[in-house]
């Protein structure tokens, strides 16, 4: 589920600055 919400809090970002954003969450 966290990836999921993280994803949807930085749709607007980059592919690769999303994926760091879930990773460290």
């Amino acid at each position: 589920m966290q990836e999921k919400q993280g994803r949807c809090i930085h749709p607007q970002k980059s592919k690769k600055e999303d994926h760091s954003s879930f990773l460290q969450i």
